[in-house]
C-alpha cells in the first residue's frame, strides 16, 4: 500500500490523494477510506490485497474495481477494505503511520483539521490508541511513510504513536466501516 500511494503522490506533486482537491483528481474532503484507496487503482495489481487475509468474516474480497456491488470495489466500498489511511501523512514525516489495520480503536467521530476531514476521523493519540481484539488479537499491522511495515502489539503501538512526527499527536486516520 505504501509503495501504490508514494507512486501516485511521485505523479501528483509529492501530494497523497487527501491533500488534494477533487476538482485536481485528488480526494481531498471525502468521508469514505475507500474513496482514499479507489484514486490509486492504478498502482495495485489486484483489489484483493485491500483485505487482511484475517479480516475475511466481516470483509467480502473485491475482484476488480468495478462498481458491481457484488464483486467490485467501487460498489462494495469499505465492505472490500480492511485498512485505514493516515489523513496527516506526508513525505515530511517519514515516521508517520500511512496506512494499517481497521483495529485501531481511538475517539471516533473527530475531525482533522490539517486536511478539513470533518466527523468522521479517529484520532489515534497515544494516551487512547490501541488495537481491539478482532483481527490480530489487540495487535496490528502498520505502514510507515518511509515504506516500512511494523507489526506492533499495544505497547509498540503506544511507543509508535508518540513518535510519528505528529506536532499534536492527533494520528488522524480514516478507517472503513
Amino acid at each position: 500500500m505504501t509503495i501504490a500511494f508514494k507512486l501516485w503522490a511521485d505523479d501528483n506533486g509529492g501530494y497523497y490523494p487527501w491533500w488534494i482537491d477533487e476538482t485536481n483528481g485528488g480526494t481531498k474532503l471525502l468521508l469514505e477510506a475507500w474513496q482514499h484507496y479507489s484514486i490509486v487503482s492504478n498502482e495495485f495489481s489486484t483489489p484483493r490485497i485491500l483485505i487482511c487475509p484475517s479480516d475475511t468474516v466481516v470483509k467480502k474480497p473485491a475482484t476488480d474495481w468495478s462498481d458491481d456491488p457484488n464483486r467490485g470495489f467501487i460498489g462494495l466500498k469499505d465492505k472490500a477494505l480492511s485498512y485505514f489511511f493516515a489523513s496527516e501523512a506526508r513525505d515530511i514525516l517519514p515516521q508517520h503511520h500511512l496506512a494499517g489495520d481497521r483495529s485501531l480503536k481511538g475517539r471516533d467521530g473527530a475531525t482533522c483539521g490539517v486536511v478539513n476531514i470533518q466527523g468522521v476521523i479517529t484520532m489515534a493519540s497515544p494516551e487512547v490508541g490501541e488495537w481491539d481484539f478482532e483481527l490480530h488479537q489487540r495487535a496490528g499491522n502498520i505502514a510507515v511513510v518511509d515504506g516500512s511495515v511494523r507489526q506492533l502489539n499495544y505497547a509498540g503501538l503506544t511507543q509508535f504513536l508518540l513518535n510519528t512526527g505528529d506536532t499534536n499527536l492527533s494520528n488522524c486516520i480514516l478507517k472503513p466501516w
